[in-house]
């Protein structure tokens, strides 16, 4: 799935899908370019993880939007449109 299967309130222009990336590093003199996606090995973790960080009392002194936007409902919401990704490349000097 790339990011541009599902519409995303971002303008296009914000958005680099794995393709996107690759070529914007091969673009920036990078050999041997790879991009690869962890958000399936991320989001859930995260959302779990965050479940449970968010209840803990010290976290009450942060801002109740940032805790909305980072709560499980708002991380199904939103993760599909964003990923987790891996880029590795050559920079020749």
């Amino acid at each position: 799935m790339n990011l541009t299967d599902h519409p995303s309130p971002l303008p296009k222009t914000d958005i680099f899908d794995l393709h996107h990336y690759r070529r914007a590093l091969t673009a920036a003199g990078f050999s041997n370019a790879t991009t690869y996606s962890i958000r399936r090995h991320v989001y859930t973790h995260l959302a779990a993880y965050l479940t449970k960080r968010l209840r803990d009392p010290d976290m009450r002194r942060v801002n109740p939007a940032l805790r909305l936007a980072f709560s499980h409902p708002a991380l199904t919401l939103w993760g599909p449109w964003a990923d987790y990704i891996i880029a590795v490349g050559t920079k020749s000097p």
